[in-house]
């Protein structure tokens, strides 16, 4: 990771590294690759060798059913890692695929399994990070069954601005979004109509401004009262 473009910043702020994991993570070496819109990394059935991480963009995991239709089942932005499972599965269950144009570094992981047994407690926050993951899946599962459109569609935009600002990614309550409509119905089940009714309504309530790729939040109190957001779940 010695370099000027290197991820390193990144990797510290995700995992609170002390300057001993910082330096031996100097000495892990990555693969960076960019990708265009709509671009696989993972399909279901790979057997991975290594773990991505995302330097900038926004990747999605989804499955697909039967009828073609996809579920977009997590939505990642830079500083995640999306896969960190396939330190520990034999194959991966689901796509990963980017949203827009994006970056990305590839960790190999007997590289990272190294590091974790040198230095415990980085295993310890790779651990962390995948049980975050898991609340937040549990949190989308909430979402999905139990808020109606409007809430649902509010609960997503809630969660990404949020953890754009985390992430240093966003000014005040304004961020990029990549997301299509097509995504968003993807992400919420409800057909392209549907969300594009909902999205309407959002901006009548006058709560969101969203086009060409940004969102801004115009009453951030009214929108997180309308999605039920509490972002305990983010940890």
């Amino acid at each position: 990771m010695r370099s000027e473009n290197s991820p390193l910043p990144l990797f510290q702020k995700t995992l609170a590294l002390s300057p001993a994991e910082t330096e031996a993570l100097l000495d892990v070496p990555v693969r960076r690759v960019s990708l265009s819109s709509d671009e696989p990394i993972v399909r279901r059935g790979d057997q991975s060798t290594s773990c991505i991480f995302i330097v900038d963009g926004m990747l999605a995991t989804s499955k697909v059913v039967a009828n073609g239709r996809r579920q977009i089942t997590a939505v990642h932005i830079a500083g995640d890692f999306p896969d960190l499972m396939s330190l520990h599965l034999d194959h991966a269950d689901s796509d990963i695929r980017s949203i827009g144009r994006s970056e990305i570094v590839s960790v190999g992981h007997a590289h990272l399994r190294r590091l974790a047994l040198d230095h415990p407690t980085v295993g310890a926050k790779l651990w962390r990070v995948s049980l975050v993951d898991a609340a937040v899946a549990r949190e989308w599962i909430a979402n999905l069954g139990q808020r109606d459109a409007i809430s649902r569609m509010a609960h997503v935009l809630c969660e990404i601005l949020v953890r754009m600002q985390v992430a240093g990614l966003a000014v005040r309550n304004s961020c990029r979004m990549p997301l299509t409509q097509l995504n968003l119905s993807e992400v919420t089940g409800m057909s392209v109509v549907h969300v594009n009714r909902v999205l309407q309504e959002l901006r009548h309530r006058n709560l969101i401004a969203l086009a060409l790729g940004h969102l801004d939040v115009l009453n951030w109190a009214a929108l997180v009262k309308v999605a039920d957001f509490n972002s305990d779940y983010l940890h």
